[in-house]
């Protein structure tokens, strides 16, 4: 599968392929629909301590995902590595061959989006793969300011989408409230 050596899986037996992406928003674009592509990335769970299979849907997000020294990081977003940077222009490549109008170039990864000279790198290098608009998705629903604060390279994007996940179960009241 598509995985790096950084404990982060990018595909698995469960993603599209590019062919069935292909064939999918080819279907979009023929229903003249606006296309976002999203690639995500999520901690592989064989690496987090205490996740199994039969645990793997409890286990950290995309949101967890954290290394803890700059050469790290480095690694993480190294060209040619098999890692965050090939998989994404892996994605801005494809997004350009089937006319995506959007791209995402960090989906919820709060970690990942605070890295603010990869993250300008990699925005560099997909602008030159990738004609159309250029968006990060931050997912929102855990800090006061949605996690805007930590960002630093909003101006290289040109739009920021917001996830939000709001516990509705808390936020419903009883008929008649």
């Amino acid at each position: 599968d598509g995985a790096a050596p950084s404990g982060v899986i990018y595909a698995n037996s469960s993603s599209p392929s590019d062919t069935e992406l292909t064939t999918i928003i080819k279907a979009a674009r023929d229903l003249n629909l606006t296309v976002k592509l999203r690639p995500t990335i999520d901690p592989r769970w064989e690496s987090v301590p205490g996740c199994t299979e039969r645990t793997a849907s409890s286990c950290p997000s995309r949101g967890a995902i954290h290394f803890g020294t700059p050469a790290e990081w480095s690694t993480f977003f190294e060209e040619g590595s098999g890692g965050y940077t090939d998989y994404i222009l892996h994605m801005a490549a494809l997004a350009e061959r089937t006319n995506c109008s959007i791209l995402a170039v960090g989906v919820e990864n709060g970690a990942v989006m605070a890295q603010e000279t990869h993250m300008r790198n990699l925005i560099a290098k997909v602008r030159m793969v990738f004609s159309g608009q250029l968006h990060s998705d931050i997912a929102g629903s855990h800090t006061a300011d949605f996690g805007l604060g930590s960002v630093k390279f909003w101006d290289a994007v040109d739009a920021i989408s917001l996830d939000s996940y709001p516990n509705l179960k808390n936020s419903l009241t009883k008929s008649g409230d």
